[in-house]
């Protein structure tokens, strides 16, 4: 690993955690049940062939597609608020959800009842899609219940279409762009947009800074994520990968040294999700809050920790159903591994500047190597870029001489 902090980025690193953070219970391993999100998977099934999709063109290891029924995810959802009144977010996904508006109806149908019966409640309905899929049942949909859905974009048409693909082989660019502009003539923008950066773009001599800004300036887009593509590089190609995650880390460096003080909004945002996590005050942190915090739905309704886990359902199942679900319908395996998901306790992590506020996916590790980890080399390089590009853009324009 050549990418690393320099010594001033580390002693200003240092002294903002000292400043803001709290050790209370720091080391304490402990489950916490506290649903606030919930993730309905209504589509296990896509119409799409991307090569790096962790669920398998959204199969999740199954043999066919499957789809959860309207009333399935109106139970769900319905029970899901009624019970846990501290959940504010519902997420449609899939597979492609987009292809389930049944499912999707009866979701947004039990949020609306619930509203209705707590008029001071705020829940947001989110979804994730291809942005292939769009007509006028879909649209009236999205306006009616004001459905929050991010895009799925690789950036420029020649990059996309290298991978986002039909089953015909055929590039789905195009009938994305189609569907915006048709979006945009009934006053609909998505909120965000979200990319996968690969080995390929860096070839084409397109860095992590040009595919943001293409997304940007081409979609007009009030959020961007572009997160690097995870397991792209096989057991015997170790010096390659290296060579993109340096790379990588140099590019994201350079970025977000730009974007922490940015007169663009979504770059600025950008900046602002990183310096949350620098002034965040707990250093007891999980890389993320999957079957404590949030869990997932599988099209029958059953309950998991996270929708990565539905390639490995057997070993991560906490209950049959929302009716079912609760603390002690979850395993105390599943328990004890959810409770190391802190950086900290891996022995990879543990000498990290980030190891106290990393966030991370160790779900996908764990389905690829059975590790349950957020590291991996590609990925850690993109978040100390972050990270790094934000302390050496305030190091410059607010010298710390006592450092």
């Amino acid at each position: 690993m050549l990418y690393k902090f320099t010594n001033d980025e580390k002693r200003l690193l240092k002294k903002i955690r000292e400043a803001v953070s709290s050790t209370e219970n720091d080391s304490e391993l402990s489950f916490h049940y506290n649903p606030t999100y919930i993730v309905l998977n209504i589509s296990e099934g896509c119409n799409l062939r991307c090569p790096y999709c962790f669920a398998g063109q959204g199969l999740y290891g199954a043999k066919k597609p499957s789809w959860m029924t309207e009333e399935v995810a109106y139970n769900t959802v319905y029970t899901a608020l009624t019970k846990y009144h501290n959940i504010r977010g519902i997420k449609l996904f899939g597979g492609e959800p987009f292809m389930n508006i049944r499912a999707m109806r009866g979701a947004c149908r039990a949020v609306k009842k619930v509203s209705q019966n707590n008029p001071n409640r705020s829940i947001t309905i989110a979804s994730v899609t291809n942005m292939t899929i769009l007509n006028s049942s879909l649209i009236d949909l999205i306006k009616e219940y004001d459905i929050h859905f991010t895009v799925s974009i690789d950036g420029p048409k020649l990059i996309h279409d290298q991978y986002r693909k039909f089953a015909n082989g055929k590039g789905s660019f195009d009938r994305i762009k189609y569907n915006l502009d048709k979006l945009s003539e009934h006053m609909i923008l998505p909120s965000g947009f979200e990319s996968v950066y690969t080995p390929f773009e860096l070839e084409l001599g397109l860095h992590y800074e040009d595919i943001v800004d293409y997304i940007i300036q081409e979609f007009n887009a009030p959020w961007v994520y572009v997160s690097p593509v995870y397991g792209w590089f096989s057991s015997n190609e170790k010096e390659k990968e290296l060579q993109f995650a340096n790379q990588l880390y140099s590019d994201v460096k350079n970025a977000y040294y730009k974007y922490a003080l940015s007169k663009s909004l979504p770059k600025k945002r950008l900046a602002n999700d990183v310096i949350r996590k620098l002034f965040a005050k707990s250093n007891k942190v999980y890389w993320c809050g999957i079957g404590q915090n949030s869990f997932t739905f599988s099209t029958d309704g059953t309950a998991y920790p996270c929708y990565v886990f539905l390639n490995d359902r057997n070993n991560w199942k906490c209950a049959d159903s929302i009716d079912s679900l609760s603390e002690d319908s979850i395993p105390k395996s599943i328990k004890d591994r959810l409770t190391t998901g802190q950086a900290r306790l891996h022995s990879e992590c543990s000498d990290c500047v980030l190891s106290n506020i990393c966030r991370g996916c160790p779900a996908h590790s764990y389905i690829s190597t059975g590790n349950y980890s957020a590291y991996d080399q590609v990925t850690c390089a993109y978040r100390l870029g972050q990270v790094a590009g934000v302390l050496s853009k305030y190091l410059e324009v607010f010298p710390q001489n006592n450092l």
